[in-house]
């Protein structure tokens, strides 16, 4: 039987891992050089790179099932590293919960993916789909809700943004790879994926909105690493939306940019100056880079891959406006070069990723809803930004700034499980008052 499987996909992720592993690894020993504690942080992340690395080559699901729940075991230890900040203890628990719901949900598809083809491996598995065309809906319907969970989508979000209390290295690795860990494990299944409907149309809405959502929140934030943990949110949210759209691999690009781009911004989150929100002046000017950066992405994807990608495009083209609109010392021609450079570079990424992860299928109807919400959340956020002094502004900032309160029940929860000893006393206090009367 068949326990470890090496493939492209496994090939490129074990390299990127290998990279950050040394990059972290490396700065954790040098963070750590007055720290009597330094062994046992060493040890604890040591021992959560080794198992990442035996996740991306399991095969069989147990050894897979194991290793997954090696990393969280692992991560407990390294996000308690300072017991006494009671944030840190609150994120902990909240995310120990998490956790233990996904690894419940994997061993639940596993199990499933058994019954259906009698086969404990990925590549079983994939092989009685190839023979017989049909896809156990309630096994992936289960494998997207975990995948949701490790990626941190909402509302079990929370604890993503309260873990910034542990060490800067912890925070990089977990940012930069472990959550990454939901993109994998939803591409190790992409051939299923593919033909199971509602597996997809759930994977695509929750994410949609989820990353929409924190985008929003985001914007209030001022604390560099706050912010940059609900970018991982919303990128996470991006990557699974790639995911149940079909593109594939273009979902691997982002998920490799992400990790590098992600452990560098918390590596230096130190030294990083103030982020401040693009605020677009020139609406005009901005409504045309628009439409200019729409026709130039749409005709290079349908040169290269011969057809649209109506998110894909959307989103590239809000990206290449914002940072055109913003380019006021540049010339026109000198704009307009940045941008089919810009262009010419993400094609060439993509059909570099295209050559380890095929796409599949693409879902014309979800794919253009999608590309539609976008449009309307970049519109509220112009308008929220233009009309700042508005009393519809200002009421909507306080509560984003809030998070919305999605996370409110799941903080509840938390501190109903595990009360800190304040909240213990005052439980005990009632209790003993209810029992006297």
């Amino acid at each position: 039987m068949n326990w470890i499987q090496i493939d492209e996909l496994r090939v490129t992720l074990l390299v990127m891992v290998a990279l950050l592993s040394w990059v972290v690894l490396r700065y954790t020993w040098r963070n750590f050089a007055l720290e009597p504690s330094r062994p046992r942080a060493m040890g604890w992340m040591l021992g959560c790179l080794a198992s990442v690395l035996v996740t991306l080559i399991a095969n069989h699901f147990i050894l897979f099932l194991l290793s997954w729940t090696s990393i969280s075991i692992c991560l407990h230890r390294l996000l308690l590293f300072y017991p006494e900040r009671a944030r840190a203890v609150l994120a902990t628990h909240k995310r120990m919960i998490t956790a233990r719901l996904t690894e419940l949900l994997l061993a639940v598809s596993f199990v499933q993916f058994y019954l259906w083809s009698g086969d404990a491996t990925i590549t079983g598995t994939l092989a009685h789909y190839a023979e017989t065309g049909t896809v156990p809906m309630a096994a992936m319907l289960t494998l997207v809700v975990a995948a949701l969970l490790s990626c941190a989508q909402m509302p079990f979000h929370g604890w993503l943004m309260q873990v910034v209390e542990s060490p800067t290295s912890v925070s990089s690795l977990l940012h930069a790879g472990i959550v990454n860990l939901g993109g994998f494990l939803l591409l190790s299944f992409a051939p299923l994926l593919t033909e199971a409907e509602a597996a997809r149309w759930l994977l695509g809405v929750l994410s949609a909105v989820s990353c929409g959502l924190a985008i929003l929140i985001m914007s209030t934030r001022i604390s560099i690493k706050i912010r940059l943990a609900w970018s991982t949110c919303a990128q996470m949210g991006l990557m699974l939306l790639e995911i149940a759209l079909g593109y594939y691999s273009l979902a691997l690009l982002h998920l490799v940019a992400h990790s590098l781009y992600k452990a560098y911004a918390f590596l230096s989150s130190g030294t990083v100056r103030p982020i401040h929100n693009v605020l677009v002046r020139n609406s005009w000017v901005t409504l045309a880079w628009f439409m200019f950066s729409l026709v130039l992405i749409n005709g290079a994807l349908w040169l290269s891959f011969g057809h649209f990608k109506p998110t894909a495009a959307v989103l590239l083209s809000l990206s290449i406006t914002l940072l055109m609109s913003q380019a006021h010392k540049f010339s026109w021609l000198k704009s307009v070069l940045i941008a089919i450079a810009w262009v010419a570079l993400y094609t060439a990424l993509t059909l570099s990723a295209a050559q380890v992860m095929q796409d599949g299928r693409v879902h014309i109807a979800l794919d253009l809803a999608v590309a539609a919400w976008f449009i309307v959340l970049v519109a509220l956020y112009w308008w929220l930004e233009q009309h700042v002094a508005h009393k519809v502004s200002q009421r909507w900032f306080i509560r984003l700034n809030a998070g919305l309160y999605i996370d409110e029940w799941f903080t509840r929860l938390a501190l109903w499980l595990w009360p800190r000893p304040e909240e213990r006393h005052r439980y005990d206090s009632v209790q003993e008052e209810e029992s006297t009367s």
